[in-house]
């Protein structure tokens, strides 16, 4: 009976020394078990079919916690965590871009197995290339509007009135001017433009843009501008300066 035991007891014995072998990472069973020798589950990198299930969007969080405050493009992209500032991920494919100025919007890029994410909750963290330090954390903006429309949707609303009585109404389909949609959009990429508030470029306009300043009293000072980089280029000084419009939020 005694002897018939034995085998029992060693096998339960090797059991308990496995699992404390992995969960303490020393050498019990002739083998050292590190953390990073297990695979994480919560990583995905190109092509893993489980990015599926994170499709769409994503966003700096920090970036659209500024963004959300202060209704300033400008302020927001100045002070992010990241130098990545959007991811989006489809078909399997990540694709993510610096600032909007430069971009992997290629499948090379997009399928590389180097490129990784790793969720934890509702948030995922980015890295270009496996095994180092990955950043973030991003939040998901959406998946079924295009990505002007998902930005536009997190800061851009309401109706104004303007000196000239003129009613202003932001969405995410743009600006509209007394019902009419104006050929504008909203512009990401700020590497040669004025450095403040939010701009829009208009279509076949001279100068080109458009810029929203967010006042006090949750109305906006309008101003048009050109291009930094532009010849004979002079800054606006907001506050100072008129501004082109003035809007008073509606009630």
């Amino acid at each position: 009976m005694i002897s018939s035991a034995m085998p029992v007891h060693k096998n339960i014995f090797r059991f308990f020394v496995t699992v404390f072998c992995i969960i303490t990472s020393v050498v019990v069973c002739g083998k050292e078990v590190r953390p990073s020798e297990t695979p994480n589950k919560n990583i995905l990198c190109g092509q893993d079919a489980l990015l599926k299930n994170l499709e769409g969007t994503w966003s700096d969080e920090k970036f659209i916690s500024i963004l959300n405050r202060t209704k300033s493009w400008s302020d927001a992209l100045n002070d992010r965590h990241s130098n990545v500032t959007s991811i989006n991920i489809k078909n399997t494919k990540i694709y993510f871009t610096f600032s909007w100025h430069e971009s992997s919007n290629s499948d090379e890029w997009g399928t590389a197995n180097t490129v990784c994410v790793k969720k934890d909750g509702d948030k995922i963290w980015f890295t270009g290339d496996k095994g180092a330090k990955f950043e973030g954390p991003f939040v998901k903006i959406g998946s079924s509007d295009s990505e002007e429309q998902l930005y536009l949707a997190q800061f851009w609303n309401g109706c104004y009135k303007s000196q000239l009585s003129e009613t202003w109404c932001f969405s995410k389909n743009g600006i509209t001017i007394d019902n009419k949609l104006i050929p504008a959009h909203l512009v990401k990429d700020l590497s040669e433009t004025p450095a403040y508030g939010t701009i829009f470029l208009v279509d076949a306009q001279i100068p080109p843009f458009i810029i929203f300043v967010p006042k006090n009293d949750g109305g906006w000072l309008v101003y048009k501008d050109d291009w930094a980089s532009s010849e004979n280029y002079a800054p606006v000084k907001v506050g100072k300066d008129s501004p082109w419009r003035s809007l008073i939020k509606e009630k």
